[in-house]
């Protein structure tokens, strides 16, 4: 790890270790930025390490999001191409079961089209064909471009390329306060939890990368962005059980994708509204864990006798919405606020919203922005910048998958909900990859 007594003045300061705020540190100092990353924990400790690792085609946004839709399946083709390593290509299925209306089908596959995602009708027959997990009791098929992508593998892939560009990574270091200098930002308090002890860090921008707690570091600077945290619970099975994905055709709903990830698959996910005090604090329920294994088994009859290993929870980082009180319906676009423009506070840029998916398009954004204010052209378009492949020695791509995710779970006190008769506990050294590690 950098050494942080070092760190007093930089270019650009990044608050937040997920992937976004570890793809606007590399794509700063790809620019030729100076730049420091602030993550309170270890890396992808928030909702990056707590979805489905899903390479969305935007299918599943297509009818109610064209937006979010159109960003995703272009960011999954430009995935393909620079973070092959951290990809599964698994392909889709979005299924419809007797109790759907395959008028719904026709909408779908209309909307995907709009959108630019490659929607294809199968016949049941086929779709059973190359998905034998799924319900034989299937009336329509569409097949899609979604796959898996290893959420860890690609932000610490990100961090590294970011560090060996110059970027400094500081883990287990807070932000407890914006610095300010009238109308402006240029800086931030920080605690360091290893040393236990406060300091300042100056910069010309500070980027508020945190994901749903950058409702907190805006307060910092008396500013309000009101985040909508909305909790997803996810359960991760004993072993892999389907080949490609499969999602339920129709609008997006309670448990209805289930997510093959090497050796295992993932259903998911709830979507509840929380309160903001509770983002900390989440337990999964037995009421939640409950639907994830009722649902999924309408996707995938075998789900019903395959054990859990894990339980677990995230919160989505979601702009509020007042007239959507579950999350559903939330726009998951990218919402980029430059606070001079906003709010007349200078030095100061918040990303937020969108999704795994969208985080090199959410770090371009990003850094545009900061190039801005500060002058700087980009020299190498960020589309074109392959990740290092590094970070995964001889790995293959899901290795360490839900082992990261058993680690991670423990380390934030993640509430098993599932009846001991159907718990498995993983046996095994857990591998995480962190950019702190010794070459």
């Amino acid at each position: 790890m950098s050494n942080s007594s070092a760190v007093s003045e930089t270019d650009v300061i990044i608050i937040g270790g997920g992937a976004t705020g570890a793809g606007i540190a590399r794509d700063c100092a790809r620019r030729g930025l100076r730049c420091l990353l602030l993550e309170r924990h270890d890396i992808a400790t928030g909702a990056t390490g707590r979805n489905h690792g899903l390479l969305h085609s935007g299918a599943r946004y297509a009818v109610t999001d064209g937006e979010s839709a159109r960003e995703c399946i272009e960011e999954n083709r430009i995935l393909k191409r620079i973070a092959h390593h951290c990809i599964e290509p698994s392909n889709g299925l979005f299924i419809t079961l007797p109790q759907d209306s395959l008028t719904y089908q026709q909408t779908f596959i209309a909307a995907c089209q709009r959108a630019g995602i490659n929607a294809e009708a199968i016949d049941p027959g086929e779709a059973l064909r190359l998905e034998p997990a799924a319900n034989p009791a299937l009336i329509g098929a569409v097949k899609v471009p979604d796959g898996t992508v290893d959420p860890f593998r690609l932000t610490a892939a990100n961090m590294l390329d970011a560090r060996e560009h110059g970027a400094q990574i500081l883990t287990y270091h807070q932000v407890i306060g914006l610095l300010r200098m009238g109308d402006r930002v240029n800086g931030v308090r920080v605690y360091d939890h290893k040393n236990r002890r406060q300091y300042e860090i100056r910069a010309e921008v500070v980027v508020n990368a945190a994901g749903i707690w950058g409702q907190q570091i805006a307060e910092y600077a008396d500013l309000r962005v009101r985040m909508f945290p909305a909790k997803g619970a996810l359960l991760i099975l004993g072993h892999r059980i389907n080949n490609m994905v499969i999602n339920r055709c129709r609008k997006p709903a309670d448990a209805d994708i289930l997510v093959p990830g090497d050796t295992i698959s993932l259903i998911g996910t709830t979507s509840t509204h929380i309160d903001y005090d509770q983002i900390d604090n989440m337990a999964v329920t037995p009421q939640e864990v409950d639907i994830l294994l009722r649902e999924g088994a309408l996707l995938a009859p075998t789900l019903a006798q395959t054990r859990i290993l894990r339980a677990y929870a995230g919160v989505r980082p979601l702009v509020a919405s007042d007239d959507d009180p579950s999350g559903r319906n939330v726009s998951r676009g990218i919402v980029l606020l430059d606070h001079a423009a906003r709010d007349g506070l200078e030095g100061f840029i918040t990303i937020t919203g969108g999704k795994l998916m969208t985080y090199r398009l959410m770090a371009e954004w990003a850094t545009d922005a900061v190039c801005k204010k500060l002058g700087v052209a980009p020299p190498v378009p960020p589309h074109r910048m392959r990740c290092p492949a590094r970070a995964s020695r001889q790995r293959k791509p899901f290795a360490a998958w839900w082992r990261c995710r058993r680690v991670f779970a423990a380390r934030l006190s993640i509430d098993m909900a599932i009846a001991p008769a159907r718990y498995r506990p993983a046996t095994g050294w857990p591998t995480v990859w962190s950019v702190n590690a010794k070459r």
